[in-house]
């Protein structure tokens, strides 16, 4: 996805191993480029350089194809490398996907290796790296994000979905919830697939989509905007964000669980791309976030209430 070979010559080089079908990647990028910017390191920019690695585990993801189609849709903007045979995988004894590295300059030897629970440690272990390494190339990187063409085939061109992640069902109202992912939206449909209804992301369904494989003619334009490079890790794509309110005006990032309450007439959805889940309420029409309250109760209001004069079993 690059016209020229990214210079790492006296460059501290990050590595983010992932494959294609891995649900967890579009949000390790989005963390990892959160991580880099809190302490100021933009990828491909001075002294470090940000590459990805494809290693599939599937026999599937083994296929070119699907690698630059994962690109396109997860909207990766640095350069990607793909390790076909697991070779690269296997000599720096990975075991989970998405695994990100930080890699010393010339040597390439490596100094962290983060899961993906701890891709939120990125940026202090750069940082951490960078103090070791003090004296390195700070020009920017000579790569250029080449255009990459979409790969059309009958099935994709008509597909009004783009890698939906989740579904649920609403059997007394004979509604399916779609997690349409790579559109960040939520789309309705009949248990048949006629569409119904949208939430949020970009384009809009046309009311006369039926969602099979595939439909006579096309529900969708081929020709939906695509989001512009940035210097970012990863273009979150159009219709992206974060907002609460009606269903046109909300945005997601990347939604994948859904949760039907039938007696509530809501829909929880786990937005990974923004770490929050967003509750849809079909009676006023609209979205909210749930904030999680992470303060630890006080430990000395959890003790229970001891009759006078009682003893301690833990006091010596």
């Amino acid at each position: 996805n690059v016209s020229e070979t990214p210079r790492l010559k006296d460059k501290l080089v990050v590595v983010n191993l992932w494959r294609a079908s891995d649900l967890r990647e579009s949000a390790a990028l989005h963390d990892a480029d959160s991580a880099l910017g809190k302490v100021g390191v933009a990828a491909g920019k001075g002294s470090v350089e940000f590459i990805g690695v494809h290693a599939p585990k599937f026999d599937y993801e083994r296929s070119p194809r699907v690698v630059r189609e994962a690109v396109h849709e997860l909207g990766i903007v640095q350069p990607a490398a793909i390790d076909t045979n697991l070779t690269f995988w296997r000599s720096i004894g990975a075991f989970e996907w998405p695994t990100f590295l930080v890699l010393s300059p010339n040597n390439f030897r490596v100094l962290f290796a983060l899961p993906p629970n701890h891709v939120h440690r990125l940026g202090k272990c750069v940082a951490a790296a960078l103090t070791i390494y003090p004296r390195l190339e700070t020009a920017p990187g000579s790569y250029k994000v080449a255009a990459i063409p979409r790969i059309e085939d009958e099935y994709r061109l008509h597909s009004p979905l783009s890698f939906p992640g989740k579904i649920s069902i609403d059997t007394k109202g004979g509604r399916l919830f779609i997690a349409d992912s790579g559109h960040n939206r939520i789309l309705i449909t009949t248990l048949e697939g006629r569409f119904l209804d949208q939430i949020g992301g970009f384009p809009p369904v046309p009311q006369a989509a039926v969602f099979d494989c595939p439909p006579e003619e096309p529900t969708l334009s081929s020709t939906t905007p695509k989001p512009r490079p940035s210097a970012s890790l990863v273009n979150s794509g159009v219709g992206a964000g974060c907002s609460d309110g009606p269903f046109e005006r909300v945005k997601f990032r990347n939604p994948q669980g859904l949760a039907y309450d039938k007696a509530k007439n809501e829909l929880a959805v786990a937005d990974s791309g923004n770490n929050l889940v967003r509750i849809i309420n079909f009676e006023t029409r609209s979205v909210r976030s749930v904030r999680m309250d992470r303060t630890a109760p006080d430990q000395a209001t959890r003790k229970e209430a001891k009759p006078a004069g009682s003893v301690d079993k833990e006091t010596p």
